[in-house]
């Protein structure tokens, strides 16, 4: 349309020159407003695309900070109950300990005792065989003694 515009004009002269500069300024125009109008709707659907894969972004991060503060509550709680754990176990070794060195002391009480009942009538054993054997011709003597005391104990 613009050409045929263009054609009737062509013969009027100089005045004709100037408005077929305008009129082709003017399509020039247009269609330049056309490039930019389909530009700007091109542009406005990639800012949509954009802005739900960022939203999506945004909701995928959130939930994932939601998810690592309840896994950090967890932990949290899990590591209290650990620590009660372990004090716990430590208090029933340090009972153990304790009963175990009682133990050992009354062990080492009753092995001292033990050796000194022990020793007495096996020193008083040595001492007899070494009197029987010293002094043979007392022998006899030595086991009567010996017998009246077994029988006074």
């Amino acid at each position: 349309m613009g050409l045929l515009i263009l054609e009737v004009y062509d013969g009027i002269g100089s005045t004709s020159e100037t408005l077929r500069l305008h009129i082709s300024n003017a399509l020039q125009g247009s269609r330049l407003l056309q490039q930019i109008q389909e530009y700007a709707t091109s542009l406005e659907t990639r800012v949509a695309e954009r802005t739900t894969e960022l939203t999506e972004a945004i909701q995928n991060l959130e939930d994932e900070i939601a998810h690592r503060k309840q896994v950090q509550g967890q932990l949290h709680h899990l590591n209290e109950e650990l620590e009660q754990r372990v004090l716990q176990r430590t208090e029933e070794l340090q009972a153990a300990y304790d009963r175990l060195k009682a133990l050992s002391k009354e062990k080492d009480e009753f092995v001292s005792n033990v050796s000194h009942e022990l020793r007495t009538p096996i020193t008083n054993m040595k001492l007899y065989h070494y009197l029987l054997n010293a002094r043979p011709d007392k022998s006899e003597d030595y086991l009567c003694l010996l017998y009246t005391s077994d029988a006074a104990d």
